[in-house]
């Protein structure tokens, strides 16, 4: 019967300490997270992401996007490459994969 009472009950946490409780508790709370991950009101990350789709709206647009995945994430590193090289690269592809994700939001009306 005591078993069957300790598996109806809350599991307590132990935290290393105070700041890692605090840490766990903010993420708790986060609902959302920004695709850059900057912390922004809802209605700055819809205008973001509403200016990101009509920036990108059209051909002409579309056109852009292509050009900038086929500089970003379709571009192969040759052997040799050296660490800032990559790094930069890498930076790059994180930026197209925000833009992208921005243009997603903006047009499900997303902040």
């Amino acid at each position: 019967m005591t078993e069957s009472l300790a598996q109806n009950q809350p599991r307590r946490v132990r935290f290393r300490s105070r700041i890692h409780e605090q840490a766990v508790e903010k993420l708790d709370v986060a609902k959302y997270v920004s695709p850059d991950g900057i912390k922004r009101s809802d209605g700055e990350e819809y205008k973001l992401n509403e200016a990101m789709k009509l920036a990108f709206e059209g051909e002409e647009g579309k056109r852009a996007l292509e050009y900038l995945r086929s500089i970003t994430v379709d571009r192969i590193c040759q052997a040799g490459i050296t660490n800032e090289e990559l790094q930069h690269i890498e930076g790059a592809r994180w930026l197209y994969a925000i833009i992208s994700r921005r243009i997603e939001l903006g047009e499900q009306k997303k902040p």
